[in-house]
């Protein structure tokens, strides 16, 4: 009803290189939808972490998405955003350190 809403996902990385520990993406997430005129936005944050792994690839991650219909058709506007950080394109599927380019 409040349009709060809190969850968690995850997986095994078998086959995505070695990131220690239990070698699994563990995502954290929260985030509000509330009605703005005939659409909803929906916005919250995303952590994603690979316990007892690389600490250096966890990152956060913010999104807001805008939904609605005109007529027959359904419309969604949808932005991501990750702060410059140390997992961004910057480690290898290892969990190494790229070489600096």
């Amino acid at each position: 009803e409040s349009g709060l809403y809190v969850g968690t996902w995850g997986s095994n990385l078998a086959g995505w290189g070695t990131f220690g520990g239990a070698n699994m993406e563990l995502d954290l997430y929260a985030g509000v939808k509330v009605p703005v005129g005939a659409g909803t936005l929906d916005t919250g944050l995303v952590w994603y972490m690979y316990p007892g792994g690389a600490d250096e690839t966890d990152f956060f991650e913010g999104y807001a998405k805008l939904s609605g219909t005109a007529g027959p058709v359904s419309l969604t506007a949808s932005v991501f955003y990750a702060p410059a950080q140390e997992s961004l394109g910057r480690v290898f599927f290892t969990g190494a350190r790229a070489a600096a380019g």
